[in-house]
């Protein structure tokens, strides 16, 4: 059994060519180049002849047969070469390079927009979280401050109260040692006592006065300024304001006695301490 084969090829084989300038190709085959100058296709691509090509039956061998050689089945091979479908192929290739290239462009762009928007979010992040460390710092130094203040405000706490228990264990004879009523305070109600009666009388005679002022001006109206009585009313009336002047006195001085008053209250308890602590 024998085989032969004959192939024709017509034309060169499409390809992809990388220059610095743009190049046109009159050969048959389609392809496309980048360079400097742009982007160029090639000249446009027309089909090729088709050619089959039948292999002739090899001669038997002399020592073959001629009856098996007629018997020996014969093989034929046919190749076809066809340009036209690649230089399409090459143009849609092409093609989705470009889109692919425009979109990844696109999706570039955005994603650096997004991390630019992103970075300035997580740098000013990061500088109030520093901002927040420096505040928790002082925070944490200002807290242990009050910690030793509290501390020490608790030991002189305890030591006032054992000051006081002191204190009230040597107030409790005394108080028990004293009178009951002291001299002092019948005198002070005595003296609260004649400040109301002096103030009561005081507006008494100005209520007085003022009558007397009122009559008497009632009744000269028509008198000449320069006329004795008129003095008189003027200095009458002198001595009204005079009056009135120490009824205010008068009601300071009562606000002062009430004040005196208390002071010989806290003056009184600070004495009854002093004798306790004498006789201790």
């Amino acid at each position: 059994m024998s085989l032969s084969t004959a192939t024709t090829q017509a034309g060169a084989t499409p390809g992809l060519s990388l220059g610095t300038a743009t190049t046109t190709s009159a050969a048959p085959a389609g392809g496309f180049s980048f360079g400097t100058g742009g982007t160029s296709l090639t000249a446009p691509i027309k089909p090729l002849a088709t050619t089959t090509v039948a292999a002739a039956p090899a001669p038997p061998p002399a020592s073959q047969d001629p009856a098996a050689a007629a018997a020996t089945p014969q093989l034929n091979t046919t190749t076809t070469t066809t340009q036209s479908s690649t230089a399409n192929m090459s143009q849609m290739n092409f093609r989705q390079l470009q889109e692919a290239i425009n979109k990844w462009m696109i999706d570039l762009q955005e994603q650096e927009k997004i991390f630019l928007e992103q970075a300035t979010k997580v740098n000013a992040w990061d500088r109030t979280l520093i901002d927040n460390g420096d505040k928790i710092g002082r925070l944490n130094e200002s807290v242990t401050k009050v910690k030793a203040d509290h501390t020490r405000l608790e030991h002189a706490v305890e030591y006032l109260k054992n000051q006081q228990k002191e204190f009230d264990a040597f107030l409790e004879p005394l108080e028990a040692g004293l009178p009951v009523n002291v001299p002092v305070e019948p005198e002070r109600e005595h003296l609260y006592s004649l400040t109301e009666s002096v103030d009561t009388q005081l507006q008494q005679m100005a209520e007085d006065l003022k009558e007397v002022i009122r009559h008497i001006n009632e009744s000269n109206k028509t008198v000449d300024k320069n006329d004795p009585v008129s003095q008189i009313l003027r200095i009458l009336n002198e001595h009204t304001d005079a009056l009135q002047w120490v009824e205010d006195n008068a009601n300071a001085v009562r606000k002062s006695l009430d004040n005196v008053s208390k002071q010989h209250q806290v003056a009184k308890k600070e004495h009854e301490r002093s004798l306790r602590t004498m006789f201790k």
